[in-house]
């Protein structure tokens, strides 16, 4: 009996122990990192956006947690090991061009805010909420952020107002809104104009009539989404909370979202009404087969640099305006949230209680606010599913050949020859993405038409990334293939054309998709290939380049002539010692084993008799 009551005490004591065991998170390019329990959901936030930038992603060298949604800004993690890392990505995207204009249309001027790429693949209209206009959606914070993703996908914008907001309060309720019903476009002005507004643009050649559509809307613009796709037979429609219409939902076969927030204070309803009857259209939908979803936002914690996503509030400002929460007590624990948003706007407006918010002009204390509401999960729209509600509108749009679209952004710019003389050496084919997407890790096969003189090295295949400083997708990259020498180069004649073909098989890191291209090239052996390249590019070309890259189990550096006597040092992202190899002789090229290593990226330096080169290495398992 004493030996099972030792043993009962033992089995409590370790598991106590197990359970107290902490985890250290680090989260580069963002917020989130301390120490944890383990299996404590943790949330995680990316850092602000650039102007000229879009969220990519997050990555990590360990698998040593669970992250719920890999593709969104604010996600969860569940650490299972003692520490991990993660990193925030983001690529270049042309700042978000909204541009303004107006139509006159039935008796009013409808002001437009727009925004077209060159080659849509969809268009998105965008509704506002009651006594709103469209232009939130080029101003406020969160709905910049869901556009400009938007828009580098490829989508088309187009923003404006209700038609009540144009021509004033139509049926007597005292506010300006959007009408969902009736379901018909000779009834309904708001579908009327929607639909004016898709003509003109299919007739100034923006769209075409096949081009998907799409709406997306906040509160009753919103509801009004489901009421407009059913109605003009869009592709698919989201709504941020509002409960939608019963009546639609139990007949429309549009697909949809509904994105509703779990302590929704609309003014209508009960603190999570709206909530509940999203949920009771949601499970209608499912019930009749329509393709839906249901996104809610839950209460979650502010961090103090929140507010600095708002253009015009700094970090320091964002931390003084957290610590002013904090010290008055409308943080929990879990540093969520406590006091009513509509309670908190009151007291900074009226009260002298909140120094920090109310030495802000309005604007900016009100969009912060605004950033507590998302945290507190009220009525307000987010950017936290962006990348959700773009992957759900790309697997709706039909399926069509897509070799020629992304093809057509891709481009060898010059084929170059790195040369021994008098010739012998690589064969450099100079490609160029201007492409808006970010296309990962493209394969490279090389194969010249049959020729008496010079054929690729079978025993190599490219694997690399598009040239990206400070994650850029679009840019220069080079791939360099090693020519055998099949006649003494004397025999060659001094003008033959060799002629090949560059085959790209190019993953896309938003679908996750694969695709092929096929580009025709030539090169004279004894000239170099026009080149498009500027002179610092050549230089880096007359060092060494590593293959491939990604790497898996090995990495082989390959120099333009001898790599001389020095060290290779290898260090992940945060700078720790993970090879240190010696090169006690001159050699041609090297090979470093990787399959020890984690997935991720690190840093390789080559120190030599000559300098220092350096590069980032990515390992994909």
């Amino acid at each position: 009996m004493r030996f099972s009551i030792i043993l009962v005490l033992c089995l409590l004591g370790c598991g106590a122990a197990l359970s107290a065991q902490t985890a250290t998170l680090t989260v580069l390019n963002g917020y989130g990192s301390g120490t944890y329990r383990q299996g404590d959901t943790i949330h995680i936030w990316a850092k602000e956006f650039a102007v000229d930038s879009v969220f990519a992603g997050w990555e990590s060298p360990t698998s040593s947690m669970e992250v719920a949604r890999w593709n969104e800004w604010h996600t969860t993690v569940i650490m299972r090991g003692s520490q991990a890392i993660i990193r925030a990505k983001f690529r270049y995207a042309n700042p978000l061009p909204f541009s303004l204009t107006q139509f006159r249309i039935r008796g009013a001027n409808r002001t437009v805010w727009y925004a077209f790429p060159t080659k849509p693949i969809g268009i998105i209209t965008l509704h506002h909420f009651t006594n709103g206009t469209g232009n939130l959606w080029v101003t406020r914070t969160e709905y910049r952020q869901f556009c400009h993703a938007a828009f580098a996908r490829g989508y088309a914008l187009l923003a404006f107002s209700a038609d009540e907001v144009e021509r004033g309060d139509q049926n007597g309720n005292g506010l300006k809104q959007w009408q969902a019903l009736p379901i018909d476009a000779s009834q309904n002005m708001d579908h009327a104009i929607t639909q004016m507004l898709i003509d003109s643009l299919i007739g100034y050649g923006v769209i075409t009539a096949k081009t998907p559509r799409y709406a997306v809307g906040m509160s009753v613009g919103g509801a009004y989404t489901l009421g407009v796709a059913m109605s003009l037979g869009f592709n698919a429609w989201v709504n941020f909370c509002s409960g939608g219409s019963p009546a639609i939902c139990d007949t429309t076969r549009i697909p949809g979202i509904f994105c509703p927030a779990e302590n929704d204070a609309n003014r209508e309803d009960d603190i999570g009404g709206n909530t509940i009857k999203a949920l009771g259209n949601y499970r209608t939908l499912q019930k009749r087969g329509v393709r839906s979803e249901y996104l809610l936002n839950t209460l979650h914690p502010l961090y103090p640099e929140r507010f600095a996503r708002v253009d015009g509030i700094n970090k320091a400002t964002s931390i003084a305006l957290y610590n002013e929460l904090q010290s008055k007590g409308l943080l929990d624990s879990l540093h969520r949230p406590i006091m009513l948003p509509d309670s908190l706007e009151k007291a900074i407006r009226f009260t002298t209680l909140f120094p920090e918010f109310s030495r802000l002009k309005e604007d900016l204390w009100k969009e912060a606010l605004y950033q507590y509401r998302v945290a507190y999960a009220d009525h307000e729209f987010h950017a936290d599913n962006t990348y959700s509600i773009l992957d759900f509108f790309d697997s709706l749009r039909p399926l069509t050949p897509s070799t020629a679209a992304f093809c057509d952004s891709i481009f060898i710019d010059s084929v170059t020859i790195q040369t021994e003389q008098p010739f012998l050496g690589d064969l450099m084919i100079h490609f160029r993405n201007e492409t808006f997407r970010w296309w990962s890790y493209p394969i490279l096969t090389c194969t010249l038409e049959p020729n008496p003189y010079y054929t690729p090295d079978t025993k190599e295949s490219i694997l690399s990334i598009f040239y990206a400083q400070g994650d850029v997708s679009t840019g220069r990259t080079d791939y360099n293939f090693h020519l055998i020498k099949t006649t003494p180069p004397g025999d060659v004649p001094k003008d033959v054309t060799i002629r090949g073909t560059a085959t790209l098989r190019l993953m896309n890191e938003q679908s996750f998709t694969y695709d092929t291209c096929t580009y025709a090239f030539s090169f004279k052996p004894y000239r170099e290939g026009a080149s498009a390249v500027d002179n610092d590019e050549k230089a880096l070309r007359a060092g060494w380049n590593i293959s491939p890259n990604p790497c898996n189990e090995h990495c082989v550096i390959t120099g333009n002539g001898l790599i001389g006597r020095g060290r290779i040092i290898l260090t992940d992202i945060l700078g720790n010692l993970v090879e240190n190899i010696a090169i006690t002789e001159p050699v041609r090229h090297l090979t470093i084993s990787t399959n020890h290593l984690a997935s991720g990226v690190y840093h390789l330096r080559m120190v030599t008799e000559t300098g220092i080169e350096s590069t980032l290495v990515s390992i994909l398992r």
